[in-house]
C-alpha cells in the first residue's frame, strides 16, 4: 500500500524539480528582449535548449535545464571537435611508443579514392610551403580549438577513426555518434568509415623512412544512435544537383552530440576532479592543461600566425556573439562552439580572471527560418549571435 502513495509523490517531486529548473532559466530568458520578442512566441521552431550548472557555492554541481531533450536531434557542427581533441591526446598516450607524443609529425597515406595524403590537407594554405607549421596533434588541436578549423579536426578524425571515437565516448555513457569529417566534400557514409594509412616521423621533412603505425582501417560497427526529429525542414539545397529540392533534409547519417553530453565533456576536461572518474579522459596533466589552454586562447595569441587577424570573440558566442575584443573586466571563458545548417551551439565554462571556474553554460538554437537546409540563408546575425551574446552576459551578471 505504501508504494501506491509514494509513487505519485516521487513523480510529483520529479516534475516539480523539472518545472523549477525551467522556471529559473526561464526567468533569465525573460530578461532578454530578443528572446521575448522573437524566440519565445515560436519557441519550438527555434529548438532552443539551455543548461546552466553552477561550479561554486551551495548549489555547485546542480544542473538547471530549460526545454532540454537529450534525444531531440540538432546538428552539433564543430562541437564534435572537442571530444576528438581529448581522444587524440589519449590515443597517443595509449600507443606506448617511445618518443611518440603530441609534437610528433604525422603522415597520412592514400589507399582509397577520396582520401587525401599529407601534406596537401590539414595545413593552412598561406604557410603550407614553410616549415613553421608541422602536422602534429598539437597543431591540429590548437587550430581546431582556437579558430575551429575544419581541416585540423578532419586530421584528428583520420587519426582516430569512427570506431575508436565512438567506442570511447559510449564507454563513458555518452549517447552520441561522430560519423564523419566536416567541411570537406568527397566523403559519403561508406567513405567516412575508412581511416587512411598512418605513419609518424620525428620530422615530416627528415630523410629517414618513417615507421608505419597503422594500415588502412575500417569501422564495421554502424554507430547509429537514434534520435528524434532527424528529418528537418521543407526542403534542402542539393550540392550535386545545384538546386533546391522540395523534400526535408535527412540528418540520420550526420553527427550527433547531445547538449548535456557536450557540457559534461567540457567539464571533464576543465575540471576533471568535479566529475566521476569514469567520465574523465585518460590524459597526462601536461596534455590536459595544454588542451584547456587552447579552449581560452585568443586567435591573436595563437602559435599559428594565419589566425592573428581574427577577432578575440571569433569562436565565442555566449558573451561576445562571435565578434569584438575581450573585455578586461569580463569572464575568462573555456569553450567550444559549433555553427552549421542554421544551428548555433556552445558549451562554455565561465571563470574569473584568475581562471577560477564559476559556472557551466550550454545552449543550442536553430535559426533556420525558411525551413530550407544547406542554402546558407540563416538568421545568425539578426537572432542567433545577438541572443547567445545576451544569454551569456545575463548569467555572468547573476554571478557577479
Amino acid at each position: 500500500m505504501l508504494i501506491r502513495y509514494l509513487l505519485p509523490i516521487c513523480l510529483f517531486i520529479s516534475f516539480s524539480s523539472e518545472a523549477q529548473n525551467d522556471a529559473f532559466i526561464g526567468n533569465v530568458l525573460e530578461s532578454i528582449p530578443i528572446f521575448r520578442d522573437s524566440i519565445q512566441p515560436q519557441l519550438e521552431d527555434f529548438e532552443l535548449q539551455v543548461i546552466y550548472r553552477p561550479l561554486t557555492g551551495v548549489d555547485s554541481g546542480l544542473t538547471y535545464r530549460f526545454n532540454v531533450d537529450p534525444e531531440r536531434y540538432f546538428y552539433p557542427a564543430s562541437t564534435v571537435k572537442l571530444p576528438a581533441a581529448a581522444l587524440a591526446l589519449q590515443w597517443i598516450q595509449e600507443q606506448g611508443i617511445y618518443a611518440l607524443d603530441r609534437y610528433s609529425a604525422f603522415l597520412f597515406g592514400y589507399a582509397r579514392k577520396g582520401q587525401i595524403p599529407s601534406p596537401d590537407y590539414g595545413m593552412p594554405n598561406d604557410i603550407r610551403d614553410t616549415l613553421v607549421w608541422e602536422p602534429s596533434v598539437t597543431n591540429y588541436i590548437t587550430d581546431a580549438m582556437v579558430v575551429s578549423d575544419n581541416m585540423a579536426y578532419n586530421r584528428l578524425f583520420d587519426l582516430l577513426g569512427q570506431r575508436y571515437i565512438n567506442t570511447e565516448l559510449h564507454r563513458r555513457g555518452l549517447k552520441t555518434r561522430i560519423l564523419h569529417r566536416v567541411g570537406v566534400k568527397g566523403y559519403d557514409v561508406e567513405a567516412n568509415r575508412w581511416t587512411p594509412p598512418l605513419w609518424v616521423s620525428e620530422s615530416l621533412w627528415s630523410d629517414g623512412e618513417p615507421p608505419l603505425i597503422r594500415s588502412l582501417a575500417y569501422a564495421k560497427t554502424p554507430y547509429n544512435v537514434k534520435t528524434k526529429g532527424e528529418i528537418k525542414g521543407i526542403g534542402h539545397y542539393d550540392d550535386s544537383l545545384k538546386t533546391i529540392v522540395n523534400e526535408p533534409f535527412d540528418f540520420s547519417t550526420k553527427n550527433f552530440l547531445a547538449l548535456e553530453d557536450l557540457g559534461d565533456i567540457l567539464q571533464a576536461i576543465v575540471l576533471p576532479e568535479s566529475v566521476d572518474s569514469t567520465q574523465r579522459f585518460e590524459l597526462s596533466e601536461e596534455d590536459r592543461l595544454f588542451l584547456v589552454e587552447t579552449l581560452s586562447t585568443r586567435p591573436a595569441d595563437s602559435s599559428n600566425p594565419a589566425h592573428h587577424n581574427k577577432p578575440d570573440g571569433y569562436v565565442n558566442f555566449l558573451y561576445y556573439g562571435g565578434e569584438g575584443s575581450y573585455e578586461i573586466s569580463g569572464p575568462k571563458i573555456y569553450n567550444k562552439v559549433g555553427v552549421a545548417y542554421g544551428t548555433l551551439t556552445e558549451a562554455a565554462v565561465f571563470a574569473k580572471a584568475d581562471g577560477t571556474p564559476q559556472f557551466l553554460l550550454s545552449a543550442t538554437i536553430n535559426v533556420n527560418r525558411n525551413g530550407i537546409y544547406n542554402d546558407g540563408v540563416y538568421s545568425y546575425d539578426s537572432i542567433g549571435f545577438p541572443f547567445l551574446k545576451e544569454l551569456g552576459r545575463a548569467f555572468w551578471n547573476l554571478e557577479r
